[in-house]
């Protein structure tokens, strides 16, 4: 769908309540309006993503722990989700080439979609916790990241859609973040990929190259 789609049908009914009734028109003009704008602020946002993506340079890169940038945007949930170590590298094994903030965001997405599958699935825990696991293998010249939620799951229909521009199971969705998250995964030579979702969860897969010494220079 196009992302502006919402925006047009909820303007579109806008004009209609106005007209024809404008009580309803007047108690739910600011919900919709907000509405708009929130849709707005959050394409403006993409749209910035984007630009900066071509303005990127070789300079901005840099040679980082993957772990530890994973336990900073782990910490960020705080009290939202309990993780489990499903598996987790040695401190140091673990090294890759790029933009530590954008590779960061394609894992802050990732979190924040099996948070909401955990809490729309109604499969919190005690004190409204959700339950990701997380894992952090090498494979070959590769570093894994695997986050499992236990949510309702993906509709098999929707496998080879999600991460299409504009696709979204959610009526609010935008339908740009996991297209956003791969392609800055593919900016940095890897992949993001749906590894597998039943009814009871989901499970997303992370790869990216390990740091070797001519990473600086195969990807500039």
């Amino acid at each position: 769908k196009n992302p502006l789609t919402p925006m047009k049908l909820r303007i579109q009914k806008m004009l209609r309540d106005k007209t024809h009734n404008p009580e309803i028109f007047t108690q739910k003009f600011e919900t919709d309006a907000g509405l708009i704008l929130r849709q707005i602020d959050f394409l403006t946002e993409i749209a910035d993503t984007y630009r900066e993506f071509a303005k990127e340079k070789e300079a901005d890169k840099e040679r980082f722990s993957w772990t530890e940038a994973v336990d900073e945007v782990v910490a960020g949930y705080g009290e939202r989700k309990q993780v489990y170590w499903t598996g987790r590298i040695h401190e140091g094994a673990g090294d890759v080439w790029g933009h530590r903030g954008r590779l960061q965001r394609v894992l802050q997405n990732l979190l924040q979609n099996a948070c909401q599958a955990a809490i729309d699935g109604a499969s919190t825990l005690e004190g409204g916790k959700v339950r990701l696991d997380l894992g952090i293998t090498l494979v070959q010249d590769q570093i894994l990241t695997q986050i499992r939620d236990y949510g309702c799951g993906i509709d098999p229909a929707h496998w080879q859609r999600i991460f299409e521009v504009s696709f979204s199971t959610r009526s609010q969705g935008m339908g740009l973040g996991l297209s956003m998250a791969r392609q800055i995964a593919e900016l940095h030579g890897g992949t993001l990929e749906l590894k597998d979702s039943t009814a009871s969860g989901t499970c997303m897969e992370l790869k990216l190259p390990l740091y070797t010494e001519n990473s600086e220079i195969s990807r500039s």
